[in-house]
């Protein structure tokens, strides 16, 4: 048996980091009855109690030392320095500043930060730059979310290749394709006041995401979309401030609507809602909302870029990022074109079948049991 410690700061955020390391958990911990888990959080409330193989360790420090030690310093609780941890996991790219004496696995989501740090800012990439690569040059093991951020990491480090392995995230299967409810329907839309028929973007609104192309070629396709409007869902992040810029310059106030963060019960009915689904991201690790969409049959536009094309394949039409009119074109072919939509609908069901929550999880445990005999690290 091994004992396995995990990061679980992130569950008290609202982040992709959070959806991922509560679902591969979810699946992972009661599959595995020959190892036991301690989960290190700032909260207990933060996870459920789930089995005999389940520990929950919070840290409490007084007053403002609790950000400092474990936003800073990653200073954690002292077993994994003196040999009662086996395994030392962390969702979410950083490792202890001092070295555990234990065997070290982590996830990294994604290179952002350094594939475009001109859209991350400057703090954030003093921050990553330095607990980011550190981490990974420490780690024992590294799990990447896709081949190509796994490209990335051996590119950018210099790590061996051997060292890294791709798991790629699953998609909850209450995400799907669910029953035309039109209270339902309804309900929503007066939640979080949306149009009658729209199209839908979701995720943290930042960059990355490169929203004002998606606006200028929502602006050139307007005309041709049927009074059909552009849905922009996510919570605000790091300068972001173009985005509403661009709305205001193109005259689009009164045909996107931004209703800010959606709740997570929410999320199965907006995309279903939804006539399309669009992401044209200069960079995605993975694209968990593409997943999503797709899991709800919904026709998908992704940018031709990063690990988009390696996670829909052929289930989605693919656009140069860059290019306005051709994603604008693609917008006209979903909204006017009802064969080749339904088509794509289709494709994009047997597509998201293959990311699965459970095969994630089987093979974080793989590399979880296979970083090395227990004791020998350090």
């Amino acid at each position: 048996m091994k004992r396995i410690s995990v990061d679980c700061r992130s569950l008290e955020t609202v982040c992709g980091v959070a959806v991922y390391t509560r679902e591969l958990l979810q699946a992972l911990i009661p599959m595995d009855a020959q190892n036991h888990y301690q989960l290190l959080l700032r909260k207990k409330s933060s996870y459920p109690d789930v089995g005999p193989n389940l520990t929950k360790r919070v840290l409490r420090l007084p007053g403002r030392l609790t950000h400092f030690f474990w936003k800073r310093w990653r200073v954690l609780p002292m077993d994994l320095f003196l040999g009662r941890t086996d395994v030392f996991f962390s969702p979410n790219f950083t490792l202890p500043h001092l070295r555990p004496r234990v065997h070290t696995v982590i996830t990294v989501h994604d290179l952002a930060f350094l594939k475009m740090p001109e859209d991350v800012t400057d703090a954030s990439n003093a921050f990553l730059g330095y607990w980011v690569g550190d981490s990974i040059k420490r780690a024992d093991r590294i799990i990447a979310d896709s081949r190509c951020t796994k490209q990335d990491i051996v590119e950018l480090f210099g790590v061996a290749g051997d060292r890294v392995v791709v798991v790629y995230p699953g998609c909850n299967e209450r995400f799907r394709v669910l029953a035309v409810d039109a209270t339902a329907g309804a309900a929503l839309r007066t939640k979080y006041g949306l149009p009658e028929r729209f199209i839908l973007c979701h995720g943290t609104l930042e960059p990355r995401k490169n929203i004002p192309v998606l606006l200028k070629a929502f602006a050139s396709a307007r005309s041709k979309l049927g009074g059909t409007k552009l849905v922009i869902s996510g919570k605000r992040g790091w300068l972001f401030e173009s985005i509403f810029s661009t709305v205001t310059e193109l005259g689009l106030s009164e045909d996107v609507c931004f209703p800010g963060f959606i709740e997570e019960e929410d999320l199965p009915r907006l995309y279903n809602e939804c006539e399309f689904f669009c992401c044209v991201s200069k960079y995605e690790g993975f694209g968990l909302p593409v997943v999503e969409a797709m899991a709800c049959g919904k026709a998908v536009i992704v940018s031709d870029v990063s690990s988009l094309p390696e996670v829909v394949a052929e289930a989605g039409i693919r656009i140069d990022p860059t290019d306005s009119e051709a994603l604008s074109t693609a917008m006209v072919r979903l909204a006017t074109n009802t064969i080749e939509r339904e088509m794509l609908e289709q494709a994009s069901l047997r597509r998201a079948a293959a990311f699965s929550w459970t095969t994630a999880a089987r093979e974080t445990l793989a590399v979880l049991e296979s970083v090395g005999e227990i004791g020998t690290a350090g």
